[in-house]
């Protein structure tokens, strides 16, 4: 068994006891069939803040779905719609606020000292707006593109790689666009160059091909200071993986090199992250002090690896810049570092059954909300840390969580508990804590919310190191698909399902956290 579990039930106050009732949307005319929305709130004291505090974790939690729904449709659709997405997926997977989404409005309602509000796009007007954009900015890289290239012609060598770096904001607001046109089924423009072909040219320019995985780090980060200066307080996110939300040893070991590159300017992530909302990674980069919020990720091509970086300001969200390096896989088998989780295909095909299920029963009017003491994305255990959980609903309802550990035993940790109406909108940690040891590799923690009386769930008592645990006694299809087919029966308002995603590692040394 790789937990711990130990500790007592602490409840923390953070917000008023407020609901957000389900019927705001329809009451509203704003069916998600027509409309794309998030949801937020705020229960801050000073009332404009307030108001800002809500309409950011709307526009959060709408991003958040569109991720969401950009994750799935890539995963289910990807022989039919092939690469022309591969580099969207990839940056909707560490995309924030920040995320550029056009004809947002909001609609905002105050109860007593609680403010809630309503994102919303027309999925139509969504449609064509971001076609629009799209080709626009298609059309900016190419004139970009051809601007660079002649700098370099002229062997304006410094000119050009700053001519180079400011493509890569461009592409990333393209893959903003793309996203928004695959969730609303809109067909996209003609794209005139992949962000590979740009990554060649300036690796052609700047003569810096990497010799070491510290040398990339360090390409990273002077590619994104070419963009905009970074400055000081900068926090780093442990990569991920591809389009997927799990991490491994050489994301790990990656995040540290990109530490050492940044130096003072790096700043250690808060180890008593506390969620006010959606945007947990902004939350998580505020709490931790920092000014920008550094994340990435990477994919593997042939006998190379890319890493793509994204770099936003903390309090405005706006993004800094973005960069990408190419490196030899060579590289990381020389440092003896999997680029992947150890169970990587079972945690794939987990993800297939975890994601549909939460796309199926997600609902904007009960949210559940799952984060650690150092927050809830990217997030990379090395054995021996130590980590708890908390969990938030927004309604009184009854919480059951399911802990999916590396090596395919799924523990019930709480199969029935209550959340009354006195703690809607507060903290509630979890009892046990958790110390990570083997065996290694993604990990979750699934959450399910009913308001009404859950289904039944199929157990049986194990024991485990020791230790009896009441673990899942089916298939986690089987049971994602009892859920499913619960949920079809009530009313989908009345349910909703969430999952946190965390990699364990081996530690390569020193004093576990």
């Amino acid at each position: 068994m790789s937990r711990a579990w130990t500790g007592a039930l602490i409840v923390c106050v953070l917000m008023s006891a407020g609901v957000l009732r389900g019927d705001v949307a329809s009451s509203e005319g704003l069916a998600p069939t027509v409309y794309l929305l998030g949801k937020g709130i705020s229960t801050a004291t000073d009332p404009q803040d307030r108001v800002r505090e809500a309409r950011e974790d709307a526009r959060a939690d709408l991003v958040k779905s569109i991720r969401t729904v950009v994750q799935s449709e890539y995963l289910r659709r990807k022989e039919e719609i092939g690469e022309r997405f591969e580099s969207v997926a990839v940056s909707q997977t560490v995309s924030t606020a920040s995320m550029e989404i056009a004809g947002v409005q909001y609609r905002l309602r105050d109860e007593g000292k609680t403010t809630y509000a309503l994102a919303y796009v027309d999925r139509e007007e969504a449609k064509r707006l971001h076609y629009e954009i799209a080709d626009r900015t298609a059309q900016e890289i190419s004139a970009a593109l051809e601007n660079a290239r002649r700098l370099a012609h002229a062997g304006r060598r410094d000119e050009a790689l700053r001519a180079y770096a400011a493509i890569y904001p461009l592409l990333a607001r393209l893959d903003d666009a793309l996203a928004v046109l695959l969730v609303v089924h809109g067909e996209p423009p003609t794209v005139p160059v992949a962000s590979s072909t740009v990554d060649a040219e300036i690796d052609q320019v700047e003569n810096a091909a990497p010799t070491s995985l510290a040398d990339a780090a360090a390409l990273l980060v002077r590619r994104l200071d070419r963009c905009a200066p970074m400055g000081s307080a900068v926090l780093v996110q442990t990569p991920v993986y591809s389009s997927a939300s799990f991490s491994s040893p050489f994301a790990s070991h990656f995040r540290r090199l990109i530490e050492v590159a940044l130096g003072p300017r790096a700043v250690p992530m808060t180890t008593s992250f506390q969620a006010r909302g959606v945007d947990t990674r902004r939350d998580a980069a505020r709490q931790s002090s920092a000014r920008v919020l550094l994340r990435s990720a990477y994919v593997e091509s042939g006998e190379d690896i890319e890493i793509i970086g994204f770099a936003d300001r903390v309090e405005t969200a706006e993004r800094v810049g973005s960069a990408r390096v190419v490196l030899p896989r060579a590289l990381a088998v020389e440092a003896n570092l999997d680029t992947r989780p150890q169970n990587f295909a079972e945690a794939l095909a987990d993800s297939h059954e975890i994601g549909d299920a939460e796309l199926e029963v997600v609902s904007g009017a009960l949210r559940l909300e799952l984060w650690t003491n150092r927050g809830a994305d990217g997030l990379a255990f090395e054995e021996g840390d130590v980590y708890k959980l908390y969990v938030r609903t927004n309604r009184p309802c009854t919480v059951r969580l399911l802990y999916h550990l590396a090596d395919g035993t799924r523990v019930v940790m709480f199969e029935d508990y209550t959340i009354p109406a006195t703690m809607a909108n507060r903290v509630v940690e979890i009892p046990e804590r958790y110390s990570v040891s083997a065996p290694f590799g993604v990990e979750r923690v699934q959450g399910f919310a009913y308001v009404k009386t859950p289904p039944p769930i199929k157990t049986r008592r194990q024991l485990i190191a020791g230790v009896s645990y009441d673990v899942l006694d089916e298939s986690l299809g089987s049971a994602m698909a009892r859920y499913r087919g619960f949920v079809r029966q009530g009313d989908v308002d009345d349910n909703t399902t969430t999952s946190l995603t965390l990699t364990t590692i081996r530690r390569e040394g020193g004093t576990p956290r």
